[in-house]
């Protein structure tokens, strides 16, 4: 049972994944390919970007300074904000799904009178969220690898697979955070609206908080400044940072499995 409840998880997400995967590896690809043409245009970008007020431009490229380096325009482009966001949408409405979805439907109720707690429900369905995000992860890998690989660009694999590793904590962190919510109050629209305001808030005061000062001490508490707030495209992970986002990772699971085992089902 523990199985098959795991492997449907997975199908019943297949098509959409389908989706999703080919969207974004031709996005990459179209964002990486333009590299050449958008270095040679690096003065005038330039130009507008330093005539643009400065909490605009750091919304936009985060602290990067040299936009126009390999790892500038990847973390300026891609890492900063477009990847990140992608896959908290992702993350969010996978998370979101997981047990709600099984209530919206009626089929909760059936699934229980198996013999399976419902702490094992929630396990497992958190194992297919591990599952797909790390999959498409791995779409973006590839995707980022081959574009870097076709245009010669001066970035290491090791470097990709460090801010791609990051990216994945940080989205199956709010897919956690969402599937908590859906645990505690068995509404897919609150799971989905306060997972997505945190994740804005968050990126919010990461990308504030270098120029705003009375937004740098909430800096700390933001899940983006843990998964970019060392660079690990160009420096590697952060051990420290790393584990904050793994601590919280499992904090969110724990409390899934205790929420959900004390609350009455919609059935």
């Amino acid at each position: 049972m523990l199985r098959n409840l795991y492997q449907k998880t997975i199908r019943d997400q297949r098509k959409s994944f389908m989706f999703w995967s080919i969207a974004l590896s031709a996005v990459l690809l179209l964002t990486i390919l333009i590299y050449p043409s958008f270095e040679a245009q690096g003065e005038a970008f330039g130009q507008s970007l330093e005539n643009m007020p400065e909490p605009i431009a750091q919304l936009l490229v985060g602290e990067t300074t040299e936009i126009f380096s390999p790892a500038g325009y990847l973390n300026s482009q891609l890492f900063v904000s477009f990847i990140p966001f992608l896959f908290i949408i992702f993350g969010i409405n996978r998370g979101s799904a997981t047990i709600v979805a099984e209530e919206d439907e009626g089929t909760m109720d059936l699934l229980l009178s198996y013999p399976i707690s419902r702490q094992a429900v929630v396990f497992q369905k958190f194992l297919g969220l591990i599952t797909v995000t790390a999959t498409l992860s791995l779409v973006l890998w590839g995707s980022v690898v081959i574009g870097v690989l076709i245009i010669g660009m001066d970035i290491t694999i090791m470097g990709i697979t460090n801010i791609i590793f990051s990216n994945f904590l940080l989205a199956l962190l709010f897919a956690t955070l969402s599937m908590f919510v859906g645990c505690a109050k068995s509404n897919r629209s609150v799971s989905v609206g306060l997972s997505s305001l945190l994740a804005i808030a968050s990126y919010m005061a990461n990308a504030l908080a270098p120029v705003v000062s009375w937004i740098e001490p909430t800096r700390w508490l933001s899940p983006f400044y843990y998964y970019i707030g060392a660079d690990p495209l160009l420096n590697g992970l952060n051990p420290v940072h790393t584990l904050v986002l793994f601590s919280s990772i499992i904090g969110l699971l724990a409390a899934s499995l205790f929420t959900f085992s004390r609350r009455d089902i919609a059935g």
